[in-house]
């Protein structure tokens, strides 16, 4: 994975995009923005350049939601057909770059296609990414079955790299990285969808302050320094992070596993879930994404980009925090 050459700019949202653009049939679609990749793909390959030109380096294949039983049941399609869709979706995001970079005279070795893999969860397709308590009575037969199909189709498709994301807990990424060792280490992330748990107490003597602190963990609950420690020993895995999480959180989870020597990935969330419609706007953060990137980048992140509610203009200004003032003529 190119990390050598200093922190690259991840896109954001495929979903919040698509949904500016007119596709808000996606929203109560059992295949969620993967829809799009069928009923309107010129649309999807708009987004990728539209992050391309406010200087996103990384796409990620509109494939988050492109569980392969589930495009077999929703569709019904044969297994090879459901395959081709996840090829279709990484072609997208290919031709994208090659566009973007006949219209702008740019190196296509300095773009990459990164084949985005959901938790088991997304097969489920009820938000219980969200929790990850599905990992206590599904069997790890099941839950390898659908990482093997999920490999498979993304093996045909040939990503530049995996991006194995939203994890909910230590456990189903261990059983995915296990997986995944059958497909000849591919290099790949694997990033984690945290919350904070916070400590409040009443404390009489002052010196007693240090004992009590927030713990960042995972949505399912592991301690996020210890999923970072054991990821990091794992074959194949180049980076490590956070996605899908609330942007305030972000500098406690990369400071709770600092020393742990492994480039971080990090693409917070802009918005708040609702069962109805996924993740939308939120009222206001403390700060917004773009200012807080420096800081991000000092604490360890190589990859920095957006997640649930990230559109193309939210991403200029990561751009611009990543790289300085490079992209002109911002279209947004």
């Amino acid at each position: 994975m190119p990390l050598l050459r200093g922190p690259l700019v991840l896109d954001g949202s495929m979903a919040t995009t698509l949904i500016n653009a007119g596709c808000d049939y996606i929203e109560d679609d059992p295949l969620w923005s993967s829809r799009a990749l069928l009923k309107d793909p010129k649309k999807v390959l708009q987004t990728h350049l539209d992050f391309l030109k406010v200087g996103a380096d990384i796409v990620q294949t509109n494939t988050y939601q492109a569980c392969i039983s589930r495009l077999q049941d929703v569709l019904g399609i044969s297994i090879r057909e459901s395959y081709e869709i996840v090829e279709y979706a990484a072609s997208l995001a290919r031709r994208s770059i090659e566009h973007f970079i006949e219209d702008n005279g740019r190196n296509i070795n300095e773009y990459y296609v990164a084949g985005s893999v959901g938790p088991y969860a997304v097969s489920l397709c009820d938000g219980s990414e969200y929790s990850g308590r599905y990992i206590q009575d599904t069997a790890v037969s099941e839950i390898r079955k659908y990482y093997h199909d999920q490999f498979c189709a993304m093996t045909m498709a040939r990503v530049d790299f995996l991006a194995l994301e939203t994890m909910p807990s230590l456990t189903e990424a261990k059983i995915a990285l296990e997986v995944l060792s059958e497909y000849n280490h591919p290099p790949c992330w694997v990033s984690f969808s945290c919350k904070v748990i916070y400590c409040f107490v009443v404390v009489v003597v002052v010196c007693l302050l240090n004992h009590f602190q927030d713990e960042y963990r995972t949505n399912y609950g592991d301690l996020f320094s210890d999923v970072v420690y054991e990821i990091s020993r794992c074959p194949g895995v180049t980076a490590v992070g956070i996605n899908c999480t609330k942007p305030d959180f972000i500098s406690g989870l990369l400071k709770q596993a600092r020393n742990v020597l492994m480039p971080f990935v990090v693409y917070p969330n802009s918005g708040r879930w609702t069962r109805a419609t996924g993740w939308v706007e939120p009222p206001y953060y403390s700060k917004p994404i773009g200012e807080r990137v420096q800081e991000w980048i000092e604490l360890g992140a190589r990859i920095i980009g957006g997640c649930c509610g990230v559109s193309p203009m939210q991403l200029a200004e990561v751009s611009k925090s990543v790289k300085g003032p490079l992209v002109q003529n911002c279209p947004f």
